[in-house]
């Protein structure tokens, strides 16, 4: 069955495989100057078990198409896109100082990849999260995330409120993803 131009292909990869059908897409062509040839850049969408799985993730990705290229994107570049574009609506700069107090808590997860963090990464951050202050009373010691007696003050409620806004972060990402192609 040929597919339609521009939709993608679904090929059988060779080896005995649990999941032998690759689905991808072509996202531009390159041009090789000195050779005057053109290549198509195909970008894999996964592997299935079945051709009709492939298809169906072909045709899942024509209806809603999304960056694929952002594939690899940590979360600290995420982090650094959503301010961008959340920040400039905050009504007040205390709103921002309390996601930036939050988020120095977050330093462990930063490089992780976007697709690879799950609710347990955030509750991990949450009940073992820490900061190590420059100056201070603890200066130098690592200052757990955990409640005190003034709420306001809580690095762990600013964490509860970070837990919201990596979420919201990511929906922003997953939004974008949709709205570049």
């Amino acid at each position: 069955m040929k597919l339609p131009n521009g939709y993608g292909s679904v090929t059988k990869l060779s080896g005995n495989r649990r999941k032998p059908y690759l689905a991808r897409v072509t996202l531009g062509w390159n041009a090789d100057e000195q050779t005057g040839r053109v290549t198509q850049n195909r970008i894999p969408l996964g592997t299935f078990k079945t051709k009709k799985e492939a298809l169906q993730a072909l045709a899942e990705y024509s209806a809603n198409p999304y960056d694929i290229q952002n594939n690899n994107l940590t979360l600290l570049e995420l982090y650094q896109k959503w301010t961008e574009a959340y920040f400039p609506t905050l009504e007040s700069e205390s709103s921002a100082r309390t996601i930036k107090a939050a988020w120095k808590y977050c330093h462990i997860i930063y490089g992780m990849r976007v697709k690879d963090i799950r609710a347990r990464h955030i509750k991990g951050v949450m009940e073992n999260g820490y900061v190590i202050p420059a100056s201070g009373k603890d200066s130098g010691m690592k200052v757990f995330a955990s409640p005190a007696p003034n709420p306001e003050l809580s690095p762990y409620l600013l964490l509860r409120r970070l837990n919201v806004d990596v979420f919201t972060c990511l929906n922003f990402y997953l939004l974008r993803c949709h709205q570049s192609l």
